[in-house]
C-alpha cells in the first residue's frame, strides 16, 4: 500500500522484536514473524507463546484488507468506488464499509484537516521516495483541490454502499488504513487468546499488554533530523523512548518522502486538503498515542496538517490521547499526560532540542 511511510524509529525492548530471531530476549516463550506487506515491513511479535502458527491468522488478515482498501491496486473496493464516481454507488465488504464510515467521521471531527478525498492531490504530486518529486503547475493542483470534499462522499448503511457524488473525486485511506488493519490484528490476536504482543505495521504500533504484567514496552521516537538512512534500527537516531502499555503509537513527519524544489524548498508527502500544497505548519513530526490505532493514524496526519495551536485545541477538547509534537525550531512539545511515559534523551539530543510538557 503506497501511503504515507510513518516510522516510529523501533522497538527497543532489548531490540529484539525486529529480529526474526528473538535469542537474547531472556527465557520467556515468544513467536515472531516477519514479512513484507503494506509496501513495508512487518513484524508481529507474540509473548507467552510457543505455536508460530498463531501469526499465520493475523498476516492472512493484513494481506486481505490490503486488497480491499489499496488505492493504488486496480482490483481493489476502493478503486472501484473511484472508478464509479459520479456515477453510481459501489456496494463494497463491511471491512472497507466501516473503513470509509471511520474515515469520514475524522475528516468531519478535523474539519477537513484529514480528507479521505485527498485522492486526486495524492496522484498528482506523486511524492513516493525521497529526492524525488516535482511541483505540479498552480492550474493543476487547482483542478485536483476541486475534488477534495469528504462532505460529497455518500454512504448507505442498509445497502452497505459508498458513492462520490463527483466524477473525478477519489478516496485514498493511505492516512488511516494501516491504523485500521492494525485494530483488526489486534483483535484477531486477542481472539486466538493472545494477551501480549507487539504489532509493528512498518511504523504503525500497536501494543497488547507490556513486556510483562509489572513492565511496559518500550518504543523509541525517531529523530526527524536524523531519522533512518536504510530502514536499520542501529541507523537511527532517537529523541528518547515511550514507555506504554494497551495503545498504539503512530508518527507522522516531513522527513520520509519527500523533495528539494528547485526554491530550495522541501516538498513532503503530508498535502494540506485546504490549499493543496504539503502541510506549512510549523511542525516536523507528530506523534499520537491512543488506545485504537485508527484514531492514532489519522490524528497524527491531521495534527500535522493543522498545527500545534490546533492540535492542542482538538487534545483538550477530546478524551484519550497524548501527543508529542517537534517543532520545525526545535522544540518538543508534549501533552502533560506523557511525563511519566516519556523520556528524552536528553544526553544526546539536550543541546539541539529543548522539552516541555505543557496542558493541552
Amino acid at each position: 500500500m503506497k501511503r504515507k511511510y510513518i516510522k516510529v524509529a523501533g522497538l527497543l525492548m532489548a531490540l529484539c522484536v525486529v529480529a526474526v530471531s528473538l535469542a537474547g530476549c531472556g527465557k520467556e516463550k515468544v513467536v515472531t514473524r516477519t514479512d513484507f506487506a503494506l509496501d513495508t515491513v512487518i513484524t508481529i511479535a507474540a509473548y507467552g507463546q510457543s505455536d508460530e502458527g498463531i501469526l499465520k491468522e493475523p498476516f492472512n488478515r493484513i494481506r486481505e484488507l490490503d486488497n480491499k482498501l489499496n488505492a493504488f491496486s486496480e482490483d481493489s473496493e476502493i478503486s472501484k468506488i473511484n472508478a464509479a464516481a459520479g456515477q453510481e454507488p459501489v456496494v463494497v465488504s463491511e471491512d472497507t464499509f466501516n473503513a470509509v464510515k471511520e474515515g469520514l467521521e475524522y475528516s468531519e471531527k478535523t474539519g477537513g484537516a484529514f480528507d479521505i478525498t485527498i485522492g486526486p492531490l495524492v496522484d498528482l504530486w506523486k511524492i513516493e521516495a525521497p529526492g524525488e518529486g516535482v511541483v505540479p503547475e498552480q492550474p493543476a493542483i487547482d483542478a485536483a483541490k476541486a475534488f477534495v470534499d469528504y462532505r460529497k462522499v455518500v454512504l448507505d448503511e442498509a445497502a452497505h454502499s459508498v458513492f462520490l457524488e463527483e466524477p473525478g473525486m477519489k478516496i485514498n485511506l493511505g492516512a488511516i488504513a494501516k491504523g485500521y488493519i492494525g485494530d483488526a490484528v489486534k483483535a484477531v490476536l486477542q481472539s486466538e487468546g493472545v494477551e501480549r504482543a507487539i504489532i509493528n505495521l512498518g511504523g504503525n504500533v500497536v501494543l497488547i499488554g507490556g513486556k510483562s504484567n509489572r513492565e511496559p514496552f518500550t518504543v523509541s521516537l525517531e529523530d526527524p533530523e536524523d531519522p533512518l538512512s536504510n530502514g536499520s534500527i542501529s541507523d537511527a537516531s532517537t529523541l528518547g523512548v515511550l514507555r506504554e502499555r494497551d495503545n498504539s503509537i503512530v508518527t507522522s513527519g516531513d522527513y520520509e518522502r519527500y523533495f528539494i524544489g528547485p526554491d530550495g524548498k522541501r516538498y513532503h508527502h503530508i498535502l494540506d486538503p485546504k490549499t493543496g500544497y504539503p502541510a506549512e505548519s510549523g511542525l516536523h513530526q507528530v506523534t499520537v498515542i491512543t488506545d485504537t490505532s485508527a484514531d492514532a493514524d489519522a490524528l497524527s496526519t491531521a495534527f500535522f496538517v493543522m498545527g500545534l495551536d490546533q492540535a492542542m485545541t482538538y487534545i483538550r477538547e477530546t478524551e484519550g490521547i497524548e501527543a508529542v509534537f517537534v517543532t520545525t525550531d526545535n522544540r518538543i512539545v508534549a501533552t502533560k499526560g506523557m511525563e511519566d511515559t516519556f523520556v528524552f534523551d536528553e544526553g544526546n539530543h539536550g543541546g539541539q532540542y529543548t522539552l516541555e510538557f505543557t496542558e493541552p
